[in-house]
């Protein structure tokens, strides 16, 4: 499965280190995720990762597009929490979008049939939070 993170920040929220934030978290699922299958024709997972000053009024990304195989889920990020958060707590805010994305999956209003979206959340939390819990360690 194809994985593709597309942040999207409203103006004055970019943080300079989200590069940094981005290579840990990003290539790590992606790796993860090339020759995994979770059923139901889809072969591309894309997360887009809001980050807005006043999120409540935006719509929530989600839908399955049948023709291309890919799912699309989004998640809103607290752009004032977000800014203020030192680096590790910013990596958290990451992963639990990526997490609060997948959980999303329910309310779309066409779903792949057979798709194991469960297996993928369980999947995805294990290796993030765990991983999470190795770095800080270090």
């Amino acid at each position: 499965m194809k994985f593709i993170f597309r942040p999207e920040f409203e103006s004055n929220t970019y943080r300079e280190d989200w590069l940094e934030i981005r290579k840990d978290i990003v290539p790590f699922v992606g790796n993860f995720l090339v020759d995994r299958d979770y059923g139901g024709n889809v072969n591309g997972l894309m997360i887009v990762f809001r980050v807005f000053l006043n999120y409540e009024n935006r719509k929530q990304v989600k839908q399955y597009n049948r023709k291309e195989g890919a799912l699309v889920l989004g998640c809103h990020i607290d752009a004032n929490a977000f800014s203020m958060a030192n680096i590790e707590e910013a990596k958290h805010f990451v992963i639990q979008g990526i997490l609060s994305a997948l959980n999303s999956f329910d309310n779309l209003r066409f779903k792949p049939a057979g798709f194991e979206n469960e297996r993928l959340y369980n999947d995805l939390n294990n290796l993030l939070l765990n991983n999470e819990d190795r770095a800080r360690l270090r």
